[in-house]
C-alpha cells in the first residue's frame, strides 16, 4: 500500500468513476483499475460495489475511505509544515568539531550562514576528531568537522579547507633552519596531541611513511589543545606539531617554525555526516550550504 493507491482510491470514491479518476490523476484507466485491485487484494476485501457503470463504496470501502482521507490529510498537513519550516529555516544547529576548524573555519562559515538565515542559533562542541566521528555514528550529532578522514562506509567526507602541520621548537634550542631532517630532531623531547586527535594521526602516518616510528621518540606530554603545546614549547620543554593556522605573533620571539625534509604533513578538514541516517531539515540546509561553499573554494 502506498500514497498513490490511497489517492487513486479517494478520487474513484469521490467521482464514483474509474475513468473520471484516471482523467483527474493523469493516469490510464487500466492503471487506476490495477491500483484498486491491488489495494483490495492487500486488504482482503472489496472496496467498491460495481453494478454496470455504477460504482459505490462497500461498507468496508466507506470505513477505509474515512481512514485513507485522514492519512492523506495528515500527510499533506505535515508536508506543508515541513515546507514552511524549510522556507523559514530556524532552530538550533549543533556542531561538533576539532579545535582548528572551531577557531579558524567556523567563524566565517557561521557568519555567512547567519546572513542568509537570521533565526538560527548555534551550539558548538569542541571534540577531537575520533570523538566527533563516534558521536555522529551514535546519532548524537547530525554532522561534524574533522581533521582526518576515516575509512567508514556509512560516512561521507567533504573537504572544506586545506591545512598543513608544522614543527615548532623553542628559541633556546637554536634550531635556526626553517627546513630540518628527521635526524636533526629525533633526540629531542616531544609534546604530542592526545590519542584520537587528527593532528596526531597525520604526524604518525607521515613518520611511518619515512620508515621511522614515532614510538621511538621521547614524548613527555600528551595534550588536548594546540595552545598548551605552544606554551610548553615556548618554555623549552620540547618540540611540537601544530596547524599552520595556529602560528601566531610569537613566532621568531619565543619559538621557531620548521618543515621536515621529505615528509608531508598536509591534510584537509572535512565535513562529515552519516549518509544512511535521516537528518533534521536544518542540518540538511547547513550541509548543502557547506557543500556549495566548498565547491566554489
Amino acid at each position: 500500500m502506498d500514497f498513490r493507491q490511497l489517492r487513486t482510491f479517494i478520487e474513484v470514491a469521490r467521482l464514483q468513476s474509474f475513468s473520471k479518476a484516471a482523467q483527474k490523476l493523469f493516469l490510464t484507466q487500466p492503471t487506476v483499475s490495477s491500483q484498486i485491485l491491488n489495494l483490495e487484494e492487500e486488504l482482503g476485501t472489496k472496496l467498491f460495489n460495481r453494478v454496470g457503470k455504477n460504482i459505490t463504496l462497500t461498507k468496508a470501502g466507506q470505513l477505509f475511505f474515512d481512514k485513507a482521507l485522514e492519512i492523506i490529510n495528515t500527510y499533506e498537513s505535515l508536508k506543508y509544515e515541513i515546507d514552511q519550516y524549510n522556507k523559514s529555516i530556524s532552530g538550533t544547529l549543533d556542531i561538533s568539531c576539532s579545535s582548528v576548524p572551531r577557531k579558524h573555519l567556523l567563524p566565517n562559515i557561521i557568519s555567512e550562514f547567519s546572513a542568509l538565515y537570521k533565526d538560527v542559533t548555534y551550539r558548538i562542541k569542541e571534540l577531537d576528531s575520533s570523538k566527533v566521528i563516534d558521536n555522529i555514528l551514535d546519532g548524537f550529532y547530525d554532522f561534524g568537522i574533522v581533521g582526518n578522514k576515516y575509512d567508514l562506509a556509512n560516512l561521507s567526507f567533504i573537504p572544506l579547507m586545506k591545512d598543513e602541520l608544522v614543527l615548532i621548537s623553542p628559541i633556546s634550542y637554536n634550531l635556526n633552519s626553517t627546513k630540518l631532517e628527521i635526524k636533526d630532531i629525533i633526540n629531542y623531547s616531544f609534546i604530542f596531541r592526545e590519542e584520537g586527535s587528527g593532528t596526531r594521526d597525520i604526524v604518525e602516518k607521515a613518520f611511518e611513511l619515512s620508515s621511522f616510528n614515532t614510538s621511538s621518540l621521547k614524548i613527555i606530554a600528551y595534550l588536548e589543545d594546540n595552545e598548551t603545546i605552544k606554551k610548553l614549547v615556548e618554555c623549552g620543554l620540547g618540540l611540537g606539531f601544530i596547524s599552520k593556522y595556529e602560528v601566531d605573533n610569537n613566532v621568531g620571539t619565543t619559538y621557531r617554525v620548521h618543515k621536515i625534509e621529505n615528509l608531508s604533513f598536509e591534510r584537509f578538514f572535512y565535513l562529515v555526516f552519516n549518509k544512511t541516517r535521516t537528518l533534521s531539515p536544518l542540518s540538511y540546509k547547513f550541509i548543502d550550504f557547506l557543500m556549495e561553499r566548498s565547491s566554489h573554494n
